[in-house]
């Protein structure tokens, strides 16, 4: 059996062989959401500083439980024929006329990401952080994103409160929030199972595409509108970077059960790198104020 090396290099010489002749492939190590490693290819049109990538670890612990390297392949290869590969020159990237449009935000955690955030502009909101992409292609496929460096700032000529109106203003625009009842969320998982029409007394907060959505709690008077249609506080509960849980405060017996809930979750079922809080938020409907859970 290959280790990771050999199973990469067989990959990468299989794409090689595939993709058309103005596709370079090379081999990636990419340091991700929360310092997460991730190993991988990233296809590049010749010409263009973009890259779009194929993580492998997943691949190859399928190849580990005894799936062929034509099967592993054959999968890889219809999920790359569907990556917004794009042509883009350095001199489009840094005109500032032609970018600001695109500029969006998400939210990180801040103590996990300390290394990456001493590179980035950057705006501290509780103990996460607004940090900000340029998103160049998305669609149902996929996403083509790049964030945004200091080297921008110093390029463009702009600091990071300027970058920051813009990222307000574009992100609910190009991202637009997307409330959907939890009974819709189990719906969607397991298409088959029949769900009883039951008030789970929650919503389910993310953007359209249901990608790096948790900072659509950012959006102007969004969990206001959302407290005044419970008529009440609300919980904010970090379920991933994607998406945040939005619980009235009359559903909660416990805020301890409620953080318990959350390390399980983050621990079980989310990848490292999905990881947004360890601990619920609460916003204060009459103060219209957004704090770390006590």
């Amino acid at each position: 059996m290959m280790n990771y090396e050999e199973f990469e290099d067989t990959i990468k010489k299989l794409f090689e062989s595939a993709v058309e002749k103005n596709v370079n492939v090379t081999s990636v190590k990419t340091r991700k959401n929360n310092n997460t490693l991730y190993r991988g290819l990233a296809f590049q049109m010749a010409g263009s500083n973009l890259a779009s990538s194929l993580y492998l670890e997943d691949s190859y612990r399928d190849y580990e439980s005894g799936v062929s390297i034509a099967d592993i392949f054959e999968n890889l290869y219809h999920t790359y024929k569907d990556l917004p590969l794009q042509s883009c020159s350095p001199k489009l990237l840094y005109d500032l006329e032609n970018r600001k449009e695109q500029i969006v935000y998400k939210l990180i955690n801040y103590e996990k990401n300390k290394d990456l955030l001493k590179e980035i502009p950057h705006i501290q909101c509780l103990d996460l952080a607004i940090v900000f992409y340029l998103l160049l292609h998305i669609n149902d496929n996929g996403i083509t994103s790049m964030l945004i460096d200091k080297r921008y700032l110093s390029v463009w000529g702009i600091n990071t409160d300027t970058l920051y109106s813009y990222a307000k203003k574009n992100t609910p625009k190009l991202l637009p929030a997307y409330i959907q009842s939890m009974s819709d969320v189990v719906s969607e998982i397991d298409e088959e199972l029949v769900v009883p029409d039951v008030d789970y007394g929650m919503l389910m907060l993310s953007n359209t595409y249901k990608n790096l959505g948790a900072g659509c709690i950012l959006y102007d008077n969004i969990l206001k509108q959302l407290g005044r249609r419970f008529g009440e506080s609300l919980y904010v509960i970090p379920s991933s970077i994607h998406e945040c849980i939005i619980l009235p405060k009359s559903k909660v017996e416990s805020e301890t059960e409620l953080t318990e809930m959350i390390c399980e979750i983050n621990k079980a079922i989310l990848e490292p790198d999905e990881v947004l809080a360890d601990h619920p938020y609460y916003y204060d409907l009459q103060k219209d104020t957004l704090n770390i859970s006590a």
